[in-house]
């Protein structure tokens, strides 16, 4: 079984609780990136069986990519100027999908 891909320190100081929630309930870690110079912007790609998503700071707005139809009839596909507001979100869409 492969090694999780672990997200450079700058995104955990952010979205660590999220992410470590994500990975709880099965979603993996497959790719992350973080950009100093810019705005402080970054995403974490997870994937949990056949899904896919990607959580996003750009520009202090906090975002959800993924399967547009799920994260519309959930209210996702909106930035978020708050972290908390966002989390709550996510992890209020995650639990409906059961672990």
């Amino acid at each position: 079984m492969p090694t999780e891909f672990e997200p450079g320190p700058e995104v955990p100081a952010e979205a660590g609780a999220l992410v470590a929630t994500l990975r709880a309930v099965g979603w993996r870690v497959t790719a992350s990136r973080y950009d100093a110079q810019s705005f402080g912007n970054w995403f974490v790609d997870l994937e949990r069986d056949d899904r896919a998503i990607r959580l996003v700071k750009d520009r202090s707005q906090f975002m959800i990519e993924g399967q547009t139809d799920e994260l519309r009839a959930a209210g996702l596909l909106k930035p978020f100027d708050r972290l908390g507001s966002f989390c709550e979100a996510v992890v209020a869409w995650v639990d409906k999908q059961g672990a």
